[in-house]
């Protein structure tokens, strides 16, 4: 009766009358006629020298003749089906001529003609057109299901020539049905061992027969035109799902997800959401859960590196002053929602012995405020597990042609944004910069420019691209600007002048002229109490944003502070200062005038004010280390003024509302759009591999597997974690190691 060894043992169970009962049923359904009957049948129907007539004559049973085989090679006993494969009967190869015959009319293939005799290739394109407008397609695909179910026979496919090929090519029959059991069966061989290769090369045959300009273009463009048949659109979800996600590579996933995103798959989706098949729903929702969130992974990949050096911190620390350390460690705080990442400079713990910072109490701040109304306004944008699938779209489309280029890719990548942000043609910067004009480049503008003077590799590689007449169109933006920011004469010193009389006044006013200028600046910055508590709510924020990925700072350089003014809130309405500036007016009133202690009092020495700051006085200089201060300072009284604005608007839009049309003028309530935004950083260019290379393992005889697949399928939807689990479902069937019959 063929049946695999679990089967036989449940059934030496049964009495005999139960057992004689199923082998009656068995004989019911036994076919008698041997192989090569069928055989000889199906190489009849492949004759095409006759006239149509004839032909039509001739293939009218035809049909009914492969339901028979299909029967037989579904229910007949192992040596039937051995018989029907060998080698002097080679029914693979007629099953598959008639099949390529029977579908050569749908493709228009001529190179599917290529396998019929090239004399009669007229009359078998004829006379094939005669066949598709039959089931024959369907059922050669049930024949071939059949004989993959026994491990005989998927070895056989696997390793014939054009065997997935044909298969494949049957998707382009105007059945819905029989394209939805191409690729049920197509899912089912992706999950067997070395089986997604062989489809996708398949499907770059499929790419080449029918002249796709992309791999899979047909699949998409009968997914969307087939919307009336949801069994056909449920086995095609199916199918991208596991042809994308069954494979363990993260690389190889991430740009299989992109062909099809490519193909307009994310946008379908979208408009598939409300979709009432439950069966649809679902396979929908399998593929949505298994895609890679390639922003979230880059989040998460960042958070693992810094807990682990945050980790290398504390263990150093521990080293250092052992086991009745002072310091009490600080849990990562869980927030609500995704909070971006604070780019502060975090000091090591080891670092803040004797700093202002021992002095702080960041957390005491956090019980005093209700950070919830923080987290709402400047949450990430992507939050939680859910998908956003016009995130995930990669613009391909919209990207300019690659351009010849001059300098390091991470080096454009950079000037690229900083150039972005001096929001000025490259014309009009190097104008500036020859005329020393500083009302046209900010100060914090020329600090950045200065990181890109022209080395002298980049400085040969211009003078030769100039020297070969090559045309300036073909350079990026980024070499363009580096070939007229290098003709500058005497550039560095004209930069650092520059950068110096922005300076000057800053440093001119704190410096004074004598030595105890500085001193009593730094008495002043060291013994203001406003300031400690200001740095203090700094502390706490930084760490209710960065605790929980990063780690618990106990300290931060004092540049970090630019970072309040570069953090924008989720509408990029705000800075985090001026979120910080209407906390403290709100909460700590007494705190909205600390500048006013920040001016020149008694002596005291500058090292000390340095050390109390966390910094060292070898690599502080006065000239980099008060500018900072009062850099913040203005930015402080910028946002206080900014936030006075807003109210003032808000008041006046409230007051606009309660007056009577056009009683008054209206007011332009709308706040100031930044001329220049903050671009996205680039992705990272490769994830770490993660594929598992695994040992071929040889076949132990249980057949059965294919359709054992297929109905799992049906039954609970392919995810990537399924697919590791459930060993016994999607086996590792290994035809490479099997020989043919």
């Amino acid at each position: 009766m063929n049946l695999p060894p679990d089967k036989m043992k449940l059934l030496s169970q049964y009495d005999d009358e139960k057992k004689w009962e199923l082998v009656c049923d068995q004989e019911r359904f036994q076919v008698k006629n041997p192989p090569s009957a069928y055989i000889q049948k199906l190489k009849s129907y492949l004759d095409t020298g006759g006239v149509s007539r004839k032909f039509k004559r001739r293939v009218q049973e035809s049909t009914q003749v492969l339901r028979e085989l299909e029967i037989s090679l579904r229910t007949n006993y192992i040596g039937w089906v051995q018989e029907f494969l060998n080698e002097e009967n080679k029914g693979l190869d007629v099953l598959l001529e008639y099949l390529s015959f029977a579908q050569c009319a749908i493709t228009d293939g001529m190179e599917s003609m290529d396998k019929l005799n090239p004399a009669h290739s007229r009359k078998a394109l004829r006379n094939s057109r005669i066949v598709s407008q039959k089931d024959d397609v369907h059922v050669c695909i049930m024949c071939l299901r059949a004989i993959m179910n026994y491990q005989s026979g998927f070895t056989l496919v696997m390793n014939h020539p054009a065997c997935v090929n044909e298969i494949t090519l049957s998707l382009n029959n105007k059945n819905p049905r029989t394209k939805a059991l191409v690729l049920e069966l197509l899912a089912a061989v992706c999950l067997v061992r070395g089986g997604h290769d062989i489809i996708l090369a398949a499907f770059d045959n499929f790419k080449e027969v029918c002249g796709e300009k992309n791999r899979f273009e047909k699949l998409m463009e009968y997914f969307r035109n087939e919307d009336s048949n949801i069994d056909f659109m449920v086995a095609c979800m199916q199918f991208i799902n596991i042809v994308v996600h069954s494979v363990e590579n993260m690389n190889f996933r991430v740009f299989l997800q992109y062909e099809f995103t490519h193909l307009g798959l994310d946008e379908y989706l979208e408009r598939l959401r409300l979709t009432e098949s439950d069966k649809l729903q679902v396979q929908i929702q399998a593929y949505l859960d298994n895609v890679f969130d390639v922003g979230a992974m880059l989040e998460d990949t960042e958070t693992k590196n810094a807990v682990l050096e945050h980790m290398e911190e504390l263990q150093e620390h521990v080293a250092q002053v052992g086991l009745g350390a002072a310091l009490k460690v600080k849990k990562p705080i869980q927030t609500k929602f995704r909070m971006p990442v604070f780019n502060w400079v975090a000091l090591k713990p080891s670092q803040i012995d004797g700093t202002v910072f021992t002095e702080l109490n960041d957390e005491k701040v956090l019980q005093e405020l209700d950070m919830s109304d923080f987290e709402e306004q400047f949450k990430t944008k992507a939050q939680g597990p859910g998908l956003d699938l016009t995130a995930l779209k990669v613009k391909a489309t919209q990207k300019a042609p690659s351009k010849v280029t001059l300098i390091e890719s991470n080096r454009a990548k950079n000037l690229a944004i900083t150039l972005r942000k001096g929001g000025l043609s490259v014309q009009d910067i190097c104008t500036a910069i020859e005329t020393y004009d500083q009302q046209a480049l900010s100060l914090d503008f020329l600090e950045l420019l200065l990181r890109f003077m022209p080395t002298e590799y980049e400085r040969t590689l211009i003078s030769k691209y100039e020297r070969e007449q090559q045309p300036r169109g073909e350079l990026s933006d980024e070499d363009q600007f580096m070939l007229r920011f290098s003709k500058i004469p005497r550039l560095s010193e004209r930069m650092n002048v520059m950068i110096f009389l922005g300076n000057f006044s800053d440093t001119a006013q704190l410096l004074m002229p004598q030595l105890n200028a500085i001193i009593a600046a730094s008495m002043s910055l060291k013994s203001s109490t406003k300031l400690r508590n200001i740095l203090e709510i700094v502390l706490a924020f930084g760490n209710y944003m960065n605790s929980s990925k990063r780690g618990a700072a106990y300290g931060f350089r004092r540049a970090s502070l630019v970072a309040l003014l570069e953090m924008k809130s989720t509408d990029r309405k705000q800075t985090l200062l001026h979120y910080l500036v209407r906390v403290i007016t709100e909460k700590y009133p007494e705190l909205t005038g600390f500048h006013t202690e920040l001016h020149f009092l008694d002596k005291e020495a500058y090292e000390s004010a340095v050390e109390y700051f966390g910094e060292n006085p070898k690599t502080s200089p006065p000239t980099t280390f008060f500018p900072m201060f009062m850099r913040f300072i203005k930015a402080y009284k910028k946002a206080e003024q900014d936030i006075e604005l807003w109210k003032k608007q808000e008041a006046a839009a409230k007051e606009a509302e309660l007056s009577p049309p056009g009683s008054e003028e209206p007011l332009d309530t709308k706040p100031s759009i930044p001329k220049a935004r903050r671009q996205q950083m680039d992705m990272i260019a490769e994830l770490k591999k993660k594929q598992m290379v695994k040992e071929p393992l040889i076949y132990e005889g249980k057949d059965g597997a294919i359709e054992d697949i297929i109905s799992a399928l049906k039954t609970v939807p392919f995810t990537a974690r399924t697919g590791k689990r459930s060993s016994r479902l999607f086996c590792d069937v290994s035809f490479t190691e099997e020989s043919p019959l």
